[in-house]
């Protein structure tokens, strides 16, 4: 993850394909590596648009949002993720210096039927709350709303309910904040799990060079 999170994707699945080699003893080290190979490989290819059955920021009736068009960062977030909160000022510093460009950033969440200490909380009393929430924090943006899911274990499997977010399921989201640069064309260009004070620069470096390009 900090190496695809720097920009070298191709080095850090070299590493996770020698894993079964490399550490024998661990065990099922193939499995266990294998969704971080699948995320890191979306790296390369065009992103899937986003769904959410209620959006913030975005028109009455919108459903779904493409990422073409513009250099997009796209972060999967949560109320009650700390590194999340944490990212929200580098997020809208870049927005800041490089909108005017042709850049945005995009958010995407779900429901999780509570809200800090408030629980449990109705579907729309929580989107309340979320409003509140990125709004607090400045974020203006396009916010995709998930609907809340239920996971559990079956027979070693697990089983969602009523199913999986759609949006993680495209793009393979293991861990938040996971942030994503999109070119124009809507290809993906950086995959990025986890947040520091350190990522801005480097963020903004990239973006400048996607802005640039055709």
């Amino acid at each position: 993850e900090a190496w695809a999170g720097e920009g070298m994707n191709d080095k850090a699945i070299a590493l996770l394909h020698r894993a079964e080699k490399d550490l024998p003893d661990v065990p099922n080290v193939a499995s266990r590596v294998q969704p971080e190979i699948d995320r890191l490989e979306l790296v390369g290819t065009v992103g899937a648009s986003l769904t959410a059955p209620r959006w913030l920021n975005m028109p009455a009736g919108k459903t779904t949002l493409d990422l073409k068009g513009k250099v997009t960062l796209l972060e999967f977030s949560a109320h009650w993720c700390v590194p999340c909160k944490e990212s929200y000022p580098g997020v809208n510093r870049l927005r800041a210096k490089y909108g005017p460009q042709g850049f945005q950033a995009v958010l995407a969440t779900q429901l999780y039927g509570y809200f800090a200490q408030e629980r449990p909380l109705t579907a729309a009393a929580e989107f309340d709350r979320d409003k509140t929430y990125f709004a607090e924090h400045g974020l203006d943006v396009p916010i995709a709303v998930g609907d809340r899911v239920m996971a559990k274990v079956v027979n070693g499997k697990v089983e969602y309910s009523p199913g999986p977010n759609p949006n993680d399921t495209a793009f393979k989201v293991g861990g938040i904040p996971q942030i994503m640069l999109i070119d124009k064309q809507g290809k993906i260009r950086l995959m990025m799990v986890g947040y520091d004070d350190a990522n801005e620069p480097k963020l903004a470096k990239m973006i400048e060079g996607l802005i640039k390009e055709k």
